[in-house]
Formats: C-alpha cells, sequence, structure tokens
C-alpha cells in the first residue's frame, strides 16, 4: 500500500520562507552590492579605498541632511547614505549616523544653528509641499566628520551656477561626494602636516590678503611665510610654495634657491600678473597706463615651459563694478556696470582640478603660452578665457570711458586665451651650464649638489595674482575668498581651483582623480512621458497583473498535474 505525501510541497514552502528571512536578516549586517553601470557610479575608486583602509581608529560622520526635505535632497540623501555604507564595507571602523539640526527645542534649534554657522555651515531653505500648505524650513546639507579631537565637515551640495539646470547641480553633487568624503578622511588621518609657505619680500600678497585661504588650509596644512633672501636654500621640508602677485624684481640668488627647489622634487604655485594694474590707480585720475610687471620671472619660467605675456585680457563674460553715477541730495547714487577686465570663467577641462567647479572670478588677467622644453614635460590648459574675449599688449590705458558706451560681444575677436596651466614631468634647471666649476664644488661640499633635471615633479601657473585674494570688511575681519564686495557674491570656484590645486600637487595617494568620477544624468523626455503617459500607465498596472495571473494557472496546472491522479484500489489519502 503506498502513501501520497501532501506534507512535502508544505515543507518546500517552510524551507523557502525560511530561507529568505536569513537573507533579509543577513543583509541588515552585510552590505553588498553588484555594480553594474556603465559609469561605476557605485564602485569605489582604488584610491579612496586604499586611504579608507589605512584608517586606524573610528571616524564618525554625523550626516545633518535628515528630517524633512523635498524630492531633491531625499535623492542626495540616498547618495550618501550609499556611499558611506560603501566605506563601512571597507572599513568598519568608519561609523555614521544622522541628525536633524530642526529637532528639539526652538531654544535647542537655534543654538544649534548658531554653533553650525559659528563652523562655516549655512543652511539652505527649502519647502516642503503638503496637502494644502507649503511649509519653509532651514536644510544642512552638510555632515560632520570626527577623528578623536579633530573634525572637519563637508559639503555635500554643490553651489548653484547661473544658467545650469538643478538637476546637474544635485548630478554634480553627487558625483562629487566620493571625493568629498575620502579626502575628509584622508586629512583627518594623518600623522603629519604638509607645510605650504608663501614666498615674501617681492611685493607678493600680504598675510592680511591670504587670510580666508590660510583659515581653510590650517586644519590639514601647516603655513607660512618665507623671506628667500634670508635662506641659504628652500627646506626639504617645505612640501609647496606658494608665489602670490610679486610686483618686485626677483634676484639671481633668489631664482637659484626656487629652481634647485624644483629640481628636488619641490612643488609651486605661480600666481603671476603681466601688468601692474589695480582699480585705486584710477581712484583719482581719469586714465592710467599700467607697466608691465617685469619681476625677472619671465626667463625662468620660460624654462619651464610657460611664457607670461604683458598683457591684460578682456572678456564679455565678466564681474561688473559699482560707480557712483550722481548724487540724491547727499546720497551717492551708485549703479553696476560689467568691467571687461575682470572675467568670469567656466573651467571646461576634464583635468581633476578645474572638473565640474564654478565659475572663477579674475581681475586683471594676463594670457600665458606653451613652449616645448629640453625635457619631456606635460602641459594641460586648466583653463580659458570665454568664447568672446580679447586682449590688449602693453603698453595700454586703463579708463573708465568703456563703462559709457558697451562693446558689442563680436568684438572681443581673441577667444580661449590661456589663463592657467599644469606643468607635469621632469624639468630643466634654469641654471644649466651656469654655474661655474668653482661653484659647483663649494656646493658639493656643503652636501648641496646643483642639479640639471628635476626629479618627477608639478607647478601650477595661473596669470592672475589675485585670484586668492580676501577683501577686507574692516582691518580685523575678511570676506571669504572669492567674495565680490560689489556684486555682493561669492564666486565659488576661487575657492574651489586653489583648494583643488593644492590637493592635486601635495596627493601622494591620488585620491583628487576621484572627482573625474561622473554619475551620467539620464533625464526623461518631458513631451514623450506627456505623449505616452495613459500608454505606460497601463503597462505599469496591468503587466505585473498579467504575470501574476499567469503563474496562478501554470501553478494550479501543476498542483493538478503532480497531484491529481486516482487512487489506486487499496491506498488511502
Amino acid at each position: 500500500m503506498r502513501l501520497i505525501s501532501r506534507e512535502k510541497p508544505l515543507l518546500h514552502w517552510i524551507v523557502l520562507a525560511a530561507g529568505l528571512v536569513a537573507l533579509n536578516l543577513v543583509g541588515g549586517f552585510v552590505y553588498k552590492k553588484w555594480d553594474v553601470t556603465d559609469d561605476s557610479r557605485y564602485t569605489l575608486s582604488s584610491a579612496t579605498t586604499k586611504v579608507l583602509k589605512r584608517v586606524p581608529d573610528i571616524i564618525s560622520i554625523k550626516v545633518l541632511l535628515s528630517g524633512e526635505i523635498p524630492a531633491e535632497l531625499r535623492r542626495l540623501q540616498n547618495a550618501t547614505d550609499d556611499l558611506l555604507a560603501g566605506f563601512q564595507q571597507v572599513n568598519w571602523k568608519i561609523q555614521f549616523f544622522y541628525e536633524d539640526p530642526n529637532s528639539g527645542s526652538e531654544e535647542e534649534i537655534k543654538q544649534r544653528f548658531e554653533a553650525l554657522k559659528k563652523d562655516g555651515m549655512v543652511p539652505t531653505n527649502v519647502r516642503i509641499r503638503r496637502k494644502n500648505e507649503v511649509k519653509e524650513v532651514a536644510a544642512f546639507p552638510y555632515a560632520i566628520v570626527s577623528f578623536g579631537e579633530r573634525y572637519t565637515y563637508v559639503n555635500l551640495l554643490e553651489a548653484n551656477i547661473p544658467g545650469v539646470p538643478p538637476e546637474i547641480t544635485f548630478n554634480n553633487s553627487i558625483s562629487q561626494l566620493e571625493f568629498k568624503f575620502a579626502n575628509a578622511i584622508q586629512k583627518l588621518i594623518q600623522e603629519k602636516k604638509k607645510n605650504i609657505l608663501f614666498t615674501a619680500g617681492h611685493g607678493e600678497l600680504l598675510p592680511h590678503q591670504t587670510q580666508a585661504l590660510e583659515a581653510l588650509l590650517r586644519p590639514s596644512y601647516n603655513t607660512g611665510r618665507i623671506e628667500l633672501s634670508s635662506q641659504y636654500r628652500i627646506h626639504p621640508d617645505v612640501d609647496l610654495l606658494i608665489v602670490a602677485k610679486p610686483h618686485l624684481p626677483f634676484t639671481d640668488k633668489d631664482l637659484y634657491k626656487i629652481d634647485q627647489y624644483i629640481m628636488n622634487g619641490g612643488k609651486v604655485v605661480w600666481l603671476i600678473d603681466g601688468v601692474q594694474a589695480d582699480l585705486d590707480s584710477l581712484a583719482d585720475r581719469n586714465e592710467f597706463i599700467p607697466p608691465p610687471n617685469d619681476i625677472n620671472l619671465f626667463s625662468l619660467l620660460t624654462r619651464y615651459g610657460v611664457r607670461y605675456n604683458y598683457n591684460l585680457v578682456l572678456d564679455y563674460s565678466c564681474s561688473s563694478i559699482q560707480l557712483i553715477t550722481g548724487m540724491q541730495g547727499d546720497k551717492p547714487q551708485t549703479q553696476l556696470f560689467p568691467y571687461y577686465f575682470f572675467p568670469v570663467v567656466l573651467p571646461e577641462s576634464d583635468n581633476p582640478i578645474v572638473k565640474n567647479i564654478n565659475p572663477i572670478n579674475l581681475f586683471f588677467a594676463s594670457t600665458l603660452d606653451t613652449l616645448k622644453t629640453k625635457t619631456a614635460v606635460k602641459k594641460t590648459i586648466l583653463f580659458t578665457s570665454g568664447p568672446y574675449s580679447k586682449f590688449m599688449n602693453t603698453p595700454l590705458r586703463l579708463s573708465f570711458d568703456m563703462l559709457r558706451q558697451p562693446t558689442p560681444p563680436e568684438a572681443f575677436n581673441d577667444p580661449t586665451q590661456n589663463l592657467a596651466v599644469l606643468l607635469e614631468g621632469e624639468f630643466p634647471s634654469f641654471f644649466e651650464n651656469r654655474i661655474k666649476p668653482e661653484m659647483e664644488q663649494g656646493l658639493e661640499a656643503m652636501g648641496e649638489p646643483f642639479k640639471e633635471t628635476s626629479t618627477s615633479t608639478k607647478m601650477v601657473i595661473v596669470g592672475d595674482g589675485d585670484i586668492i585674494k580676501n577683501q577686507m570688511r574692516n582691518e580685523s575681519q575678511y570676506f571669504p575668498l572669492g567674495f565680490n564686495r560689489d556684486e555682493n557674491r561669492v564666486y565659488e570656484g576661487n575657492k574651489d581651483f586653489i583648494l583643488n590645486t593644492i590637493d592635486y600637487l601635495l596627493d601622494e595617494d591620488g585620491l583628487i582623480e576621484a572627482r573625474s568620477k561622473e554619475v551620467k544624468l539620464r533625464l526623461l523626455n518631458t513631451a514623450k512621458v506627456d505623449e505616452e503617459r495613459g500608454k505606460w500607465q497601463l503597462i505599469n498596472i496591468a503587466f505585473p497583473l498579467l504575470i501574476l495571473t499567469i503563474f496562478g494557472f501554470l501553478y494550479q496546472w501543476w498542483r493538478r498535474r503532480r497531484y491529481g491522479r486516482p487512487l489506486e484500489p487499496g491506498s488511502y489519502a
């Protein structure tokens, strides 16, 4: 006598359900994702992974993008959550959590807002739409990264660029998340800060004119000044040298110290004006003829592969200056006028220094030419003037007459002039074949042998010294880097550019390459969506029901075929 077991299918379903529950429980503790996107948006770069694996102790990340936020910020929050979960998979010491800045009593919220603003975190006002009302709340798209007693913050949201759709701004923000978090972690865990020195003694920018930049650098770097005339060499412990807007000549001794610093692998940021021009020269006169900025650097930089020119760039895309146009009683009336000598450039290079950064505001900038060098030096144009630009060679006259009658765009007929260049490779010494044998012997005796060719190194040359200059609110307070007093606007690109440049020159892990990651934005064709809305709604509703119906029919047919056979004589169910 044979029995037909009806418990076996039930046992199968119990095992399947138990397996699903087990997978969900394991999934709660183990984060795993297979990246099948063509832009590898969910795959961490090798440099990021290397940094994360070096984290020696707990790093706590408090994400402030929480609470009631609109859908756009929710997408940014989800991307942040995915990224940090990926970080945690590489190293469990990366811990993160969320905090809503708008939670608690009014007094607690007020104190929290004041503390965040004091650290430089500015809220973004957003509107939350409910059924019959619109509520405005302050959102903080930031994350605070802490390691021991040290901390820094990450701005999750890129600044809006005029004329750029918000969707692209949010997409750029998501693209930059990996670099921003990995860069913050890298700087927090480094055992020794690197040294950045500004040259002094040649009319360079003064300390109060670089306060904003140095305040940004100080959490991660040591900064200071170096008087070349008082040093017999630039010490190897100097990781980066910044030559910021000199207008007095360098001596040959100074040039030799810089040259040999470069030959030994030193890195330099050159911020050079081709012409000594500024608005103060027009304060009490109708016109001014600015002199060429002859500071004895021309031949040195030419040797390295770049020539700066004694000219000024005019760009139809520019910032404005405020001029008095009349008086109303005893109060002056002012008006903004576009000033073509103040170009506003939007870099188009794919180099990670400038990719996806905001517009940069320059002041009396000069053009740069790249030249062939004796050794192999790679030259990358970081940014140029706009499609409607031109230049004027010295001698030239500066005045405000051009503001009376605006120049038509077609008059700007020398477009895309080079304004910033990155040089990488092995550089030839400016003093090759210029050192006498007895001097060379003396240098070797001192333990400072002359080098004719550098080790592999990098430098950046910009045709404007004011790109890092901050304006002063009063004698003791300064405006943020990139702030334009006349327009009452901050050009975030100035800050982005110099910080990215420094990161690129000093980054040993190659982490800056993560800035090149691009999450492709696939926008819907709104016209086609409206046209085919009904069809896709029907497919999304009817197709799943049809699949379930077919599955149910096949399952019942299989059960009847498997268990619906007649019983044999003498058997029982």
